[in-house]
């Protein structure tokens, strides 16, 4: 396992990574730094992997792009019942060539991330959220059943 860089140390013992997404998804995965293989395309700054790791490819990842992986975490774990794919083709249609189009594991993991980020702002977006991204509202109800975010 490489040695992580101080900044994403940083980023990974921050209350909303150690503490909310954590909870939310039930514990981190392993979450890896490494050199980016040849034929990941540039703007891939992470990933995830099968067996529930996270690779990091840049040591300035963003809470954003972590939040994505980490949807795909808890996507593989079987915690997400949402978006549906009503939602994922809705996206298609509106949306056709953006990440969130391209297969609806990307799409429910964007979800993911976009509702989380909805929370870090008390879900005051959520509308606006949803209708940027298809399924969003639907992944924000499964949020609000979830430590920290449930009542």
């Amino acid at each position: 396992m490489d040695t992580l860089s101080t900044s994403l140390q940083k980023l990974l013992s921050s209350p909303y990574i150690k503490d909310t997404l954590s909870s939310v998804i039930g514990g981190l995965p392993p979450i890896r730094q490494h050199n980016k293989p040849s034929g990941i395309p540039k703007d891939v700054a992470s990933q995830w992997m099968p067996g529930d790791t996270v690779n990091i490819y840049t040591p300035k990842t963003s809470n954003y792009a972590l939040a994505h992986e980490l949807g795909h975490s808890a996507d593989s774990r079987g915690l997400f019942l949402f978006p549906t794919d009503s939602a994922y083709k809705e996206e298609v249609r509106l949306h056709p060539h953006t990440y969130a189009a391209s297969h609806p594991d990307e799409h429910r993991a964007e979800a993911f991330a976009r509702a989380v980020e909805s929370g870090r702002k008390h879900f005051s977006d959520s509308t606006a959220a949803d209708k940027s991204l298809s399924g969003t509202l639907q992944m924000i109800h499964w949020l609000l059943t979830r430590q920290p975010f449930a009542k």
